[in-house]
């Protein structure tokens, strides 16, 4: 697994577990925010183009 693979795969992890919870207290983040979050860090890092998204 490459380095960006690992990457979305610790992000798609994170974003589930945050939905699952609900809320991120820390940022006052909603399911729809975190979502939003992982979905922007996915692009971020090259996992995901824009056009894709």
């Amino acid at each position: 697994m490459t380095l960006m693979g690992a990457a979305a795969l610790l992000i798609l992890i994170l974003t589930y577990a945050g939905v699952a919870v609900g809320r991120i207290p820390g940022l006052r983040l909603d399911r729809a925010g975190i979502a939003l979050l992982g979905g922007a860090a996915m692009i971020a890092i090259g996992a995901l183009s824009l056009e894709d998204a």
